[in-house]
């Protein structure tokens, strides 16, 4: 999840709990700023699978993505009309750890919106740092979401590099096979431009996984 992604789920969480008369105790997370998110174009979510991102231009796939976790999000806030913080902490739990590994580690940020956030970046940085060799309960600081998100993505990039070297090409195929991203995915995001959008690409495919997987937890 890139930094103005977490800024806009923050606003978006602390408005919908605050409709629902939820707390949103807790210091904001530093990502967060006054503007008001752009609403997301209405996408059926099950449209929107890492293969179809992955096909988008950049624009088109940011799109896509912010409409599938505003869908989440209605949803699961829904559910929580009364003691949203530890209803939301219940729906987060299901959708983002279902393996029950991540919720220890962000239980240093309390149970409020930075707990249900930390589940959020947890949720697609954990497989980075474990795809990468590492320990995420000792590599990674997850009482400040910024930085877990910037450290885990620094240890997954240290790590492919130091396989492919300056291959590009080679950096891509490496990270998708990591992630459990297809080869239709990897072949998509190969066709950007830059190096920068073919990993934000795949990033984004992940993102959209994840975001099915807590759809689907809903039901």
């Amino acid at each position: 999840m890139r930094p103005f992604l977490v800024s806009l789920v923050v606003l978006f969480l602390a408005a919908a709990c605050s409709q629902t008369g939820g707390s949103t105790s807790g210091t904001t997370p530093k990502s967060t700023s006054d503007a008001t998110p752009k609403p997301a174009a209405n996408i059926d979510p099950a449209v929107v699978t890492p293969e179809y991102v992955a096909s988008l231009p950049r624009d088109r796939a940011e799109a896509a993505l912010s409409s599938i976790r505003q869908t989440y999000l209605r949803e699961a806030l829904g559910r929580c009309p009364v003691d949203a913080d530890a209803c939301l902490s219940k729906q987060f739990e299901a959708a983002f750890d279902q393996s029950g590994e991540l919720a220890p580690l962000c239980k240093v940020n309390g149970t409020g919106k930075e707990y249900h956030l930390c589940l959020m970046v947890a949720v697609e940085t954990v497989p980075m740092v474990t795809a990468a060799g590492g320990d995420p309960a000792t590599d990674i600081d997850w009482s400040d979401v910024d930085s877990t998100n910037n450290a885990a993505r620094r240890q997954f990039a240290k790590f492919i590099i130091e396989k492919c070297g300056n291959d590009d090409h080679c950096l891509v195929e490496q990270a998708a096979t990591l992630l459990g991203l297809s080869p239709t995915v990897t072949k998509s995001c190969q066709l950007h431009e830059t190096l920068d959008d073919r990993m934000i690409c795949l990033m984004d495919a992940q993102s959209a996984e994840v975001y099915q997987r807590a759809i689907r937890s809903l039901s």
